[in-house]
């Protein structure tokens, strides 16, 4: 069974082994999935996903044989985050949108 995202990998110049555990484990779930993703459900990954990438930046040796990770690592980190932001603006602004009418309810109520 092809998974979709091979495409997606191949124009990165990248094959599945290169993937981390993490990534390797959601490429898999999302290629045999046939149920869409939501976006709460993405940035849930996205959340798990900079927590592993964070941790494995703390953990890294800060040595000249580990520079070149550690900037991948760090690129890595910052595209998780960014898609975090991306993904967190509409759910803000809905919650937002919904306290301000809340609370336009409560003042417009009529008190006797």
């Amino acid at each position: 069974m092809v998974n979709p995202f091979d495409a997606v990998l191949e124009s990165k110049g990248l094959k599945y082994e290169d993937l981390r555990p993490e990534e390797k484990r959601a490429y898999d779930e999302a290629g045999s999935s046939t149920n869409p993703i939501s976006p709460e459900e993405f940035l849930e990954h996205v959340k798990e996903m900079i927590a592993s990438v964070t941790l494995e930046l703390c953990d890294m040796p800060d040595t000249p044989e580990s520079q070149d990770k550690n900037c991948k690592l760090k690129a890595r980190l910052k595209n998780y985050t960014i898609w975090q932001a991306f993904l967190e603006t509409p759910l803000k602004a809905r919650k937002a949108f919904e306290k301000s009418i809340q609370e336009g309810t409560k003042s417009n109520a009529v008190h006797y």
